[in-house]
Formats: C-alpha cells, structure tokens, sequence
C-alpha cells in the first residue's frame, strides 16, 4: 500500500473517531439535567422514607394508637405508608437507570477520547 492511501485512510479514521467524539459530548451535555435530578433523588432519599413514614405515624396517633410502638407499627403496615414506599421505590430505579446511561455514556466517550 502506498504511503499516501495509508495517510487517507489513518486520517479519514480519526475523523471519524472525532465526530463520534463531539457526539458523545453532546449526549453526555443532554443528560446532564437528568442526571442532576436522579442525583438528587437519591441524594434524599432517605428522607423522604423517614417523613413518608411520619406522615404514617401521625395518622395512627390520630386515629388511636397508644403508645409509639403500637403507632411505628400501624404506621408501617398502612396503605399510605406502603403506597408512599412503592413510589419512592419506583423514583429511586429511575434514577439509579439514568445514572447508569451516564456512566456508560462517560465510559464511552473516555473510550473514545483515549483512541484519538
């Protein structure tokens, strides 16, 4: 092979690997609010089980439980406890997910970057 082929073929490479490049910035810039968001739910997420939980509680001394005990499990067993625990559930995967496709993302554009 001629040495000038060689040179086109090596440099139309490295154009190409440097489109993919600036590609896969933009997606990691698109994902960027997401990723903040998923952060944050995480982030308080142990929060928002403890006031879902006092929100409960507050229902069953309300409503008669005697003691704290006796409260802390009416509170644990109502629906609007369980109910409140399933969406935290479901918030929480989605963003454990979208912190998952940035990292990958991240992977790939180092991947990327490291072949330039």
């Amino acid at each position: 092979m001629k040495a000038s082929a060689a040179f086109a073929a090596d440099s139309s490479h490295a154009e190409s690997l440097g489109d993919a490049l600036l590609a896969q910035a933009d997606a990691l810039g698109r994902m960027a609010d997401d990723v903040a968001k998923a952060r944050t739910v995480l982030e308080y997420s142990a929060d928002r089980r403890k006031m879902a939980l006092g929100i409960a509680f507050r229902e069953a001394k309300t409503y008669g439980a005697g003691s704290a005990a006796e409260a802390e499990h009416f509170a644990r067993s109502s629906a609007s406890y369980i109910a409140a625990i399933a969406e935290h559930e479901s918030h929480t995967l989605l963003a454990e997910r979208a912190i998952q496709k940035h990292r990958a993302a991240e992977s790939k554009f180092e991947a990327l970057r490291s072949l330039l």
